[in-house]
């Protein structure tokens, strides 16, 4: 059963402190990170649909993981960096996840739905959206960190650096 939960308020305020205390605006935090101000500002209010590359940048740049804003541990906090000085993205390989779901699936002998019953005890998701993985793209932050927990593997195992 998924014990943690992404908390986005925890990881705004975070980046707020650093952008106060770096005498930052919000136009040069968006530069900074590669992510719009107003993706930064309205992410507290949303409850679902959150894209994991944006958090990812954010927590990268205060110099800690994803799950740490979620009550778990990911591994070594990253040094503290930004697409401004790296001139690189850090992305999530969605292909990958579905991959490692897909070989434990398989190890486990379960179907999707029970996976997804596993992943989400009480929803809002299912085995499709499982099974859309495999498709690649940009992930959710909520549903990577629940299908991470799941596998026992950390948001930084399924990254990697990208000039776009």
């Amino acid at each position: 059963m998924p014990k943690m939960k992404f908390d986005p308020q925890a990881l705004f305020d975070a980046v707020e402190a650093q952008r106060r205390e770096r005498g930052m605006t919000w136009s040069e935090l968006s530069t900074e990170l590669g992510v719009s101000a107003s993706t930064i500002k309205s992410m507290t209010k949303r409850q679902w649909g959150i894209e994991l590359d944006g958090v990812t940048a954010m927590a990268r740049w205060v110099g800690r993981t994803v799950e740490s804003f979620a009550g778990g541990d990911g591994g070594p906090a990253p040094a503290p960096a930004s697409y401004a000085k790296t001139r690189h993205f850090l992305r999530f390989d969605t292909a990958a996840l579905y991959a490692a779901v897909d070989a434990e699936r398989d190890r486990r002998r379960l179907s999707w739905d029970q996976v997804a019953t596993e992943v989400w005890p009480s929803g809002p998701w299912g085995s499709k959206q499982l099974e859309g993985l495999a498709r690649g793209g940009r992930a959710d932050v909520y549903s990577a960190v629940a299908i991470c927990e799941w596998l026992g593997r950390t948001i930084q195992s399924f990254q990697h650096e990208t000039l776009r």
